[in-house]
């Protein structure tokens, strides 16, 4: 049977955790074929709509998907073709198949195996091509991990661009609740489909008949009508993966779609959220909450999702004294309102938006997603984009170094940059509330926001130290901006002497070892931090007076250090470096020399125009500035620069 079929995917969301959001797509799948009624004879007295004969739409491949399925293929044709080898029914499954039908791109492939074990199957693919080139393919093996919810042993490898996991069909039997198996056996692609997390991640190509198959009955049309719904019960989905329940968080706002009453229900049951605690490996979490973060039109959907589904407790939950289990041996300081969490990420979502790239859309080969315009946020980009008195609030991490930036930095690293700030604010926004908390794990004083980051979500150090630097840097650029004058002095001492100032306190937030500059984005993410007495005006899209003098004074800083030019002071070195400074103090290099260093670069952005030697004869005219310090103890910004001058201007 032949035919042809059109859908036409238009649906405002529903629900009002998403009432900001509208999604419209549509696809067209042409030339539908008939199904091989054997298999729903395999599938016993289950029906399925495969054995009822409707019509199912065509994957389209790219020549490259082309090759691929051709070569795997081959391959299982190859160990078939032995004597007394079972048939190797080879299966695209999952996120892949979603994406196509949407029209979306994607590299990351899982292939479902029914009757060999994955890295067996990949150990022939990686004999086959050998004989075609002269490396052998890696084949990375993931083993299973039932205590995490990780229940399939995995084994990856890239062919042809694509990172390719094959993988037995599931066939899990939960017969207790508290129990989870040890054994996977191989298992049908109707309990594979079933087992699944969501019916539209629940359908599969056969690489073999060129089908789409549906197990569940639901993920076609799921994925028209815009809904995710697990495959089984949901507590019964979620209870063998807990880290579904972000998945599907995940999903929702990724495609605007909208969660079943079931879905909604399980997640909010004691059971699921103590096994999401308490099963889910910290990776994992991390890694879905990554995903959410970095997806410009479907983020504020998630943390309102995360809001609503009152998650944020689970997933940013502060430490608890606990030497044994995590470490913690003291705990100091209260932590905040968890709403100023989500109001503050409300904020920082139109700061963001002010002078970055439209987040309203996202395209991918040719697919946009639209997101419904928050009024509040529209009325207030209206009185704030294009304006002087935010014309610098931009948002900037960077990987570059600052000599780098115009000659190397391409498009795509730029606007990695930006997503990469932008992941920063809003999560340290949801952090928000335990900033003021310090947490004693294993001698060291940690920061609450900086602790949660690095142990319960098991972040990067790189990323952990921007977390630290916004949440921490709140106090001092606060009291930064409110001690700028409004405009560039005309006394020149003056102006020196606030050059110096702002630039060591760019110098203190600015960088790290690993990411270039971090400055500008640690001021926006304190004047979010300032604003958030308004948010109710605001989230009402009113901009009183009050709320505009403090993004001028903000912007003000920003302006400043341009016509300063000291946006990149934080990666200055000193005129005089450790081993001369040593030699002219005749002291020892080490730890200590660091205070002495920051003397002399305080004196240095007050006379950009200084040399070496300058510099030299004004360390020994001032040896007083240099006399001994507490370790590491800091030259205070308020130190008098109108008194440092160098020896030749005495």
């Amino acid at each position: 049977m032949v035919g042809k079929f059109n859908s036409q995917l238009s649906r405002p969301v529903a629900g009002n955790y998403s009432t900001n959001l509208c999604f419209i797509r549509s696809f067209t799948v042409a030339s539908v074929l008939a199904h091989d009624r054997n298999r729903g004879r395999e599938m016993g007295s289950r029906s399925s709509n495969l054995d009822q004969g409707e019509h199912y739409p065509v994957i389209r491949l790219s020549n490259t998907e082309d090759r691929l399925c051709r070569l795997v293929d081959r391959v299982a044709k190859s160990y078939e073709g032995k004597q007394g080898r079972k048939p190797i029914q080879l299966r695209i499954a999952g996120g892949w198949v979603r994406d196509k039908l949407l029209g979306l791109s994607c590299s990351d492939i899982d292939i479902g195996l029914e009757s060999i074990m994955g890295y067996d199957f990949a150990t022939l693919v990686a004999d086959h091509l050998q004989g075609t080139s002269p490396h052998r393919k890696t084949i990375v093996r993931i083993a299973s991990r039932p205590s995490k919810a990780k229940y399939l042993e995995t084994a990856t490898m890239f062919i042809l661009g694509f990172s390719i996991d094959f993988v037995n069909l599931r066939s899990e039997v939960y017969d207790d609740p508290n129990r989870f198996p040890g054994e996977i056996v191989f298992g049908t692609p109707y309990e594979d489909a079933h087992h699944r997390d969501f019916t539209i991640n629940a359908l599969f190509y056969n690489i073999r008949t060129n089908q789409i198959e549906d197990y569940t009955g639901n993920g076609l049309k799921d994925l028209r009508d815009g809904w995710i719904r697990t495959p089984l019960k949901a507590f019964e989905t979620f209870r063998q993966d807990p880290l579904r329940v972000l998945r599907g968080i995940r999903f929702a706002s990724r495609f605007h779609f909208k969660l079943t009453e079931d879905v909604k229900q399980a997640i909010f049951d004691p059971r699921i959220r103590g096994l999401l605690e308490k099963m889910v490996s910290k990776e994992r979490i991390r890694d879905e909450v990554d995903k959410m973060l970095i997806d410009d039109s479907g983020r504020s959907t998630a943390i309102q999702l995360l809001h609503e589904l009152q998650l944020h407790g689970i997933i940013f939950a502060p430490p608890e004294i606990s030497v044994l289990v995590n470490g913690v041996s003291a705990i100091d300081g209260e932590g905040g309102d968890i709403e100023d969490a989500f109001r503050l990420a409300w904020i920082m979502e139109w700061l963001i938006r002010i002078n970055g790239r439209d987040a309203t859309k996202q395209e991918d080969n040719g697919i946009v997603f639209h997101l419904e315009k928050d009024p509040g946020q529209e009325q207030l980009l209206k009185q704030t984009q294009g304006l002087a008195m935010t014309s610098h609030l931009h948002t900037v991490i960077t990987t570059q170094p600052p000599h780098m930036d115009e000659a190397v930095t391409s498009t795509q690293e730029m606007n990695k940059s930006e997503q990469q700030a932008k992941k920063s604010l809003i999560l340290s926004a949801l952090l928000y509330p335990y900033h003021n908390m310090t947490a004693t794990h294993g001698g060291k004083i940690w920061q609450v926001p900086s602790w949660i980051h690095k142990f319960s979500l098991k972040g990067h150090n790189k990323q952990v130290d921007i977390t630290t630097k916004i949440t921490t840097g709140i106090g001092d650029v606060k009291d930064a901006v409110n001690a700028l004058s409004s405009s560039v002095p005309e006394d020149e001492g003056l102006a020196r002497s606030e050059r110096a100032t702002m630039g060591i306190l760019i110098r203190d937030i600015g960088s790290n070892k690993a990411v270039c500059k971090i400055w500008p984005s640690v001021f926006l993410f304190g004047l979010g931090v300032e604003l958030l007495p308004k948010y109710t005006l605001l989230r009402r899209g009113i901009l009183d007076e009050e709320s505009k003098e403090i993004m001028t004074k903000y912007n003000m800083f920003l302006s400043k250090a341009e016509v300063y030019g000291i946006q990149d002071c934080f990666s200055w070195m000193p005129l005089v470096d450790g081993p001369s400074l040593g030699r002219v103090l005749r002291i020892p290099l080490g730890p200590a020399i660091t205070p002495y260093l920051r003397t002399v670069m305080l004196w240095q952005l007050h006379h950009p125009e200084a040399t070496k030697e300058e510099c030299i004869d004004w360390i020994l005219a001032n040896p007083d500035k240099f006399r001994s310090r507490p370790f590491m103890e800091k030259s205070p910004v308020s130190d008098n620069p109108s008194e440092v001058v160098p020896h030749h201007e005495q």
